[in-house]
């Protein structure tokens, strides 16, 4: 699922890949919050881009600011596909501020 989204994003992890178990934090473009990739994410880009994924997309995915990037926290457990994956990456590649 990590691989699936940091290959439609173009970014990363924000921690080793052995700290991961069924939850990832990826980092998504700071496009989708309307800011730039030098600019700090704040709690406010944050909450933007999660209640427009949820409102405009029925996507319900926690967003989470860490060292001033936006990170998508997914988890992946058995009763999810990969398609449930490629659907959240497509969402991002319209999203924009």
């Amino acid at each position: 699922a990590a691989e699936t989204l940091l290959a439609a994003f173009g970014t990363d992890v924000l921690a080793p890949w052995d700290m991961f178990g069924a939850m990832v934090l990826v980092r998504i473009p700071a496009q989708c919050a309307g800011i730039t990739e030098d600019e700090e994410a704040f709690p406010a880009h944050a909450k933007f881009v999660q209640d427009t994924l949820f409102h405009t997309y029925k996507v319900e995915v926690p967003v989470k600011v860490a060292a001033g990037k936006l990170y998508l926290r997914i988890s992946a457990h058995v009763y999810n596909q990969k398609v449930d994956y490629k659907a959240d990456a497509n969402v991002f590649c319209v999203l924009e501020y």
